[in-house]
């Protein structure tokens, strides 16, 4: 007995909503920090970090970038969302620690346990922005039925900003929790400033 033509439907339906998954591009990028003695190295990081949304200088950062595809199949004034595609960019800004002579193996030593903290917790801002895009990519992929195509596009776009806005929002709560890592180890033992997302 062959199969019934729904059921070949359904396990299409569900195989190919399987397999879907948002395209993730990751990207490390760094820049240069300078000095010697502690106190030189922390203000290099303060003189040279990235400038977070607020203003306020960071040691790093994580940005990210979500973006979808609006392809749909037509029929008339009506339109389906058809294989929907997210696409996500991470990009991990981080120190890196200039070579110099005359450092002591003391002070590379804090640097490294510094740096592996911090590069911990940005870790976790990446997670964060893979996770909405993957909800996000199951959010549309479980958009079905057919709609007016204006509708259908608003549809989505409100949805998308619904998810995202979690996301910032969960990002936000991670850092206060964490006051930007410091409370998981993210402190230079001679820095004096807290907060080096």
């Amino acid at each position: 007995m062959s199969p019934r033509p729904w059921l070949l439907a359904a396990l299409w339906s569900l195989s190919t909503a399987l397999s879907a998954a948002p395209e993730v591009e990751r990207e490390n990028q760094f820049y240069g920090v300078t000095g010697i003695a502690p106190s030189e190295i922390r203000a290099s990081l303060e003189r040279s970090g990235p400038v977070g949304r607020s203003g306020r200088r960071f040691h790093a950062s994580t940005r990210w970038n979500v973006e979808w595809g609006l392809r749909w199949i037509q029929s008339g004034p009506r339109c389906q969302l058809h294989r929907p595609q997210v696409s996500l960019k991470i990009t991990l800004l981080m120190p890196r620690l200039e070579p110099a002579n005359g450092r002591s193996e003391t002070t590379l030593q804090q640097w490294q346990n510094y740096y592996q903290a911090l590069y911990d917790h940005e870790l976790e801002h990446a997670d964060i922005a893979l996770r909405a895009a993957n909800e996000l990519q199951a959010v549309l992929g479980d958009l079905q039925g057919w709609m007016a195509c204006d509708r259908l596009e608003q549809r989505v776009n409100d949805r998308a900003d619904e998810v995202l806005e979690k996301y910032v929002e969960m990002e936000q709560e991670f850092d206060r929790r964490t006051d930007h890592g410091a409370r998981d180890g993210v402190v230079l033992p001679w820095a004096t400033a807290t907060g080096f997302r």
